[in-house]
């Protein structure tokens, strides 16, 4: 079991290496309805976008329920990661501080974040692809890029199913701004993605 300064190591350094890194601008929010739980799939939904990333030089982070209850629970660290996404404003003060810490990592991109906060939290973020894991028919959500029976995951993982979404959805994303730099006659290089 982790202490409570194991967590602040572990969270606060996790969360510097990440702001300091080179992040892609998206992120994912992958939640479960029915029963399903997430708890032991996000560091290996992580790893496998990682595996298979659109850019060598980027990465995406994963933050456990524990690691965001403490930052979001350390004023100095919240209110950097709040600042840094530019989410304190007046529209922000009725979040409670742990939606809000999820709010900020997903917009800032570059994470993978698991539970049904982190799709409440990311919802309507241009930049977050949805992904619930639901087992029944009756809960989809069209708001949702995406809903996943894991029962019909025969061929592959549920993990690798997931992965293998967001990767889809990244290459669709990558093409839309290709396409739009493309109208607006902006060359390659001159864009910082």
């Amino acid at each position: 079991m982790k202490t409570t300064n194991d967590r602040q190591l572990s969270a606060v350094g996790r969360l510097i290496k990440w702001c300091e890194a080179s992040s892609p601008p998206f992120s994912l929010a992958v939640g479960a309805t029915c029963g399903c739980d997430l708890a032991r799939i996000e560091k290996e939904i992580c790893e496998r976008v990682n595996e298979a990333a659109l850019h060598s030089d980027e990465e995406f982070g994963c933050f456990d329920y524990e690691d965001i209850r403490y930052i979001a629970g350390e004023p100095a660290v919240r209110d950097f990661l709040i600042d840094r996404a530019e989410m304190a404003g007046p529209e922000y003060e009725r979040w409670n501080d742990y939606a809000l810490v999820l709010r900020a990592l997903a917009s800032l991109g570059g994470v993978v974040l698991c539970g049904q906060g982190a799709i409440d939290s990311a919802r309507g973020l241009p930049n977050v692809c949805e992904v619930m894991i639901c087992k029944c028919d009756h809960c989809e959500d069209a708001a949702i890029s995406s809903w996943v029976d894991p029962d019909l995951c025969e061929d592959t993982s549920l993990v690798t199913h997931v992965a293998g979404h967001f990767l889809e959805w990244l290459s669709e994303s990558e093409r839309v701004r290709a396409s739009k730099r493309k109208a607006l006659g902006i060359p390659e290089q001159l864009v910082a993605v």
